[in-house]
């Protein structure tokens, strides 16, 4: 409809407005290319300073996106190019799954196109500001689709799209299932209207399609709302309820095959890193302080994300909310007093109910809170990610207060109990501030000055409504200027200075190009520099990695590099013992230049400066080769006294716990070396010419998956040196080949193959 174009525009233009930094002055959302500072003629803007901003304003975790989207992405187009898939990355955590590790998304068909596109920082900003843009469109069309004037559904989607659930998550991996949040709803509204074989096909598709972004915290709170929908609308209005909560389930137990190509390599990989399974084993047992549930005020009052350099009241925080806005929650308080027809009432029930249950689960109130003690359940990060779910409901609670108001449903108690949401937040924050003696603080009338903003927003929006009320004449001008305050807010929120754009993975700072030139395949340990998963995109080997760490290595790196608090293997404590460093094949170790103490030990040690800027110092030592043979073993007695024993490991020994079939025999190991002739990332290829029996030893990662043949006899993978991995080799000449075919893939693509057969019969069936 003619409307419904005229809206979509409109939101786009308001993209374009909040964003025009971006597209018209080659500005930049992507998170890498805020790596800026790294290259040679950077030069630190006063549009940062000046407001007393931080580099990277407005970002929800910054780092899972410089470490983890960003760079897998680019790996993931380098190793097309190469013609091989990324399942093993021989780069990362001493080699670890890639695909199973499901956070790089590698299948979800929207990034895919980007990476295809070429991945330039360009196309990257071009999928943010769209990504933007569909969770608006979306939102727009399933408002629609509950019967409300276009006006109150373009609000809902201003609501959802210029909220903090989006902007603060759309550069990062999280932003994507957060901007098809409205995609699954919409099919099943659709399937609730006519259950029938063709709308669960529909269903199942675009469920699996959002579950391919493979973010669980956020799909949890998607998949969960669909559920509460259909539960409501099929009490409130289905008259075939059995009928359609049965192909509710069917749809969903297909999508769960089709995706089940990538979460049942995920679920080996999990089963197998018992480190991380341990750090998320209470993980909803967090909660968030009620004092930040102003947050969801604004992006600056109360902090959450870092915006401030010097915040005068509370700054950056782990868990925290995502804004909403004051007129938007003001909106979204009438819109849960007003009420409305059967289709508004499903959605309003829906989203008070959710909306109410996250709160709740988000600080911690029982009985909410007890699913922290429901198995598998309990493995999520709620008060972290519920958030989300919390602005999406006010933004479809707020379309529903402006469809009340247009309507002429909206009464003064209405409207004083829409004040009352956005009123007791400012005076809660208020309190807050003056006991923190905000008028104190050197940056204190930033704070101020933001608060009388919000303050100036909150008012004109309640007289705006008060006027549709009071004189419905009107009513059309008011609504149409609480809508221009609802969008002037989110322009506000959403605003602000961007890097450049670049592209940190064409133009490395130049420290990675001198580990390029020297090629020589040893590991690099960053102490901290050198960010953590980068290292796959540029093919320079490390202990380092974001989560996909077998336990061994998590172990082994805590012990010997730590200690660490989480699973992440990043950030070096301390140089190991040289033993310790031998066996992990480590050649490079890049200091920063501040970690004074570290360079001069390096330099202690005898380890060769091979470049130094204002940022790194990188030095060198002999490492023992990636892939070595030795006829010289221990065997340790247990897991324990294998780790312990490696940094005491006589120079040409390996470490073992089984014996071999031959014996132990002492012997000069370089007469035999061995010759790569294959390296891809999920295959390895060996040539070995020795006069007696013994073990490629191979620094990598000994994880299930991997099989080993010698002239194409399979043969078993040794445990050695506690954390890698060894392949017995009989005397005379052998090609040694290693492979790595992923635990469930196979698997996971025949329940996909069937789970598309499914959604086939289903497209093509009668109604």
């Amino acid at each position: 409809m003619r409307e419904d174009r005229v809206a979509i525009a409109l939101l786009a233009l308001l993209v374009v407005a909040a964003f025009a930094n971006v597209i018209f002055d080659g500005r930049s959302l992507v998170a890498s290319d805020n790596l800026n500072p790294l290259w040679p003629d950077f030069k630190s803007p006063d549009e940062w300073r000046r407001p007393d901003l931080v580099g990277y304003p407005n970002y929800r975790d910054i780092t899972s996106a410089i470490m983890q989207s960003d760079p897998s992405r680019e790996f993931l187009r380098r190793s097309l190019l190469r013609g091989e898939f990324p399942f093993w990355d021989p780069y990362l955590g001493g080699g670890g799954p890639s695909f199973a590790s499901m956070w790089p998304a590698y299948l979800f068909p929207p990034s895919l196109l980007v990476v295809l596109l070429g991945n330039g920082s360009l196309i990257r900003n071009i999928y943010i500001l769209l990504l933007i843009l569909c969770s608006g469109t979306l939102t727009y069309y399933l408002l629609r689709r509950h019967a409300l004037r276009w006006p109150a559904a373009l609000a809902g989607a201003l609501a959802f799209s210029f909220s903090g659930a989006v902007i603060q998550t759309a550069p990062s991996v999280i932003g994507q299932p957060v901007a098809f949040f409205s995609l699954p709803l919409l099919v099943t509204a659709r399937l609730i209207d006519r259950p029938d074989a063709r709308r669960a096909a529909q269903v199942a598709l675009a469920f699996a399609f959002v579950a391919l972004a493979s973010f669980p915290p956020v799909l949890l709170q998607i998949f969960g709302m669909c559920a509460v929908y259909a539960v409501v609308a099929i009490i409130t209005k289905s008259k075939e309820r059995v009928r359609t909560a049965a192909w509710f389930v069917g749809a969903a137990v297909v999508s769960l095959a089709i995706a089940s190509v990538v979460y049942l390599p995920g679920w080996k990989a999990m089963t197998e890193m018992s480190h991380v399974r341990v750090y998320y084993s209470h993980a909803a047992e967090e909660t968030m302080p009620a004092n930040r549930l102003g947050q969801a005020l604004s992006p600056t009052i109360m902090g959450g994300v870092p915006i401030y350099a010097h915040p005068a009241v509370m700054g950056p925080v782990g868990i925290h909310l995502y804004y909403s806005g004051v007129v938007a929650l003001f909106l979204a308080g009438i819109g849960v007093a007003a009420g409305g027809g059967t289709d508004t009432r499903i959605l309003r029930i829906t989203a008070s109910l959710c909306g109410a249950l996250a709160l709740a689960k988000t600080i911690g109130l029982p009985p909410v809170q007890w699913i922290a003690f429901v198995p598998l359940l309990r493995n999520f990060h709620y008060a972290a990610y519920l958030g989300i779910l919390i602005a999406y409901s006010a933004a479809i609670l707020a379309a529903l207060g402006i469809d009340a108001l247009l309507a002429g449903r909206a009464r003064a108690w209405h409207v004083a109990v829409g004040a009352s949401v956005p009123g007791l937040g400012l005076l809660a924050v208020h309190i807050q501030a003056w006991r923190r003696g905000v008028a104190f603080q050197p940056e204190g009338w930033r704070w101020l000055a933001d608060f009388r903003i919000l303050i100036v927003f909150c008012v004109l929006a309640v007289l705006a409504a008060w006027a549709a009320y009071r004189w419905p004449r009107a009513r059309t001008a008011a609504v149409i200027f609480v809508m221009v305050l609802l969008a002037a807010e989110g322009l506000r929120n959403s605003s602000y200075p961007r890097p450049r754009r670049g592209d940190v993975w064409t133009h490395p700072p130049r420290y990675v190009d001198v580990l390029a030139e020297k090629n020589s395949g040893g590991r690099v340990l960053p102490m901290p520099v050198y960010p953590a998963n980068t290292e796959s995109v540029f093919r320079q080997p490390t202990l380092d990695v974001i989560l996909s760490a077998s336990t061994r290595m998590y172990r082994l790196y805590n012990r010997y590099f730590g200690p660490i608090p989480d699973p992440i293997l990043r950030e070096a404590k301390r140089i190991p013992p040289e033993r310790v460093l031998d066996v992990a094949n480590i050649e490079y170790i890049a200091i920063a230049s501040s970690d004074v103490q570290h360079v001069a030990e390096a330099v202690q040690r005898g380890y060769e400066p091979l470049y130094a800027d204002a940022l790194v110092h990188v030095m060198r030592r002999r490492a023992d080769p990636r892939y070595s043979f030795t006829s010289t073993y221990q065997v340790a007695k247990s897991e324990s006294d294998a780790l312990a024993a490696l940094e005491t490991l006589p120079r040409g020994s390996v470490l073992l716990e089984a014996p071999p079939s031959f014996p132990s025999a002492a012997g000069p190991s370089a007469d035999v070396q061995p010759r790569l002739t294959k390296f891809s990332l999920n295959e390895v290829e060996l040539v070995v010419r020795t006069p007696r029996p013994g073990l490629l030893v191979c620094s990598e990662s000994n994880m299930t998956g991997w099989m080993a043949t010698i002239d194409h006899r399979p043969v078993r993978i040794l445990a050695a040196n506690y954390a890698f991995r060894a392949v017995e080799v009989p005397a005379g000449a052998h090609t040694i080949h290693l492979s790595y075919d992923p635990p469930g893939l196979t698997g996971g693509l025949s329940l996909a193959f069937f789970g598309l057969l499914a959604c086939g019969w289903g497209a093509f069936a009668r109604r």
